[in-house]
């Protein structure tokens, strides 16, 4: 059994207050919002084994307040270039190559991608289709290794 659980970045501060798309920072909600999804994912899940991000500052920022709020080594975290603007099926080749070590795994990324991966993977049903900002969502797979998730779809 594996538990992935996709959480959607936080709120950033407009393209206009960044250089580009890549640099927005967390808006000061946002770094509030991360630190309240933190401490709700703690509480009906437990902590991740492992986080892994997009590089993108944003989410990186998403990424550091969940580890600091739930007080895990800043070794449990990786980003990943390859989230940024990635496809669902990229960010389900990046899944599977996790180290089986992390049981329960949270990927922190970008919509599109997170609402359209949460939407492929099974649930009861209680997910709508479009996350929100610092919005997750937690999938309880049947599989031994991060390398069989494609077998969920």
């Amino acid at each position: 059994m594996r538990e992935l659980i996709l959480m959607r970045h936080a709120e950033a501060a407009p393209i206009s207050t960044a250089p580009n798309d890549f640099a927005r920072k967390l808006t000061t909600l946002g770094i509030q919002s991360a630190t309240e999804a933190a401490q709700r994912l703690l509480r009906l899940y437990g902590a991740p084994d492992f986080i892994l991000h997009s590089p993108a500052v944003r989410t990186s920022e998403t990424a550091a307040t969940v580890s600091t709020t739930l007080q895990l080594a800043t070794s449990l975290m990786q980003a990943d270039p390859r989230l940024y603007l990635a496809t669902p099926e990229a960010m389900l080749e990046r899944i599977a190559a996790v180290p089986d070590t992390a049981e329960r795994l949270l990927v922190i990324a970008h919509n599109p991608t997170v609402s359209e991966l949460a939407a492929q993977l099974p649930n009861d049903g209680s997910h709508g289709e479009f996350m929100a900002t610092a919005e997750f969502r937690h999938f309880a797979l049947d599989i031994a290794s991060w390398r069989e998730i494609h077998t969920r779809l």
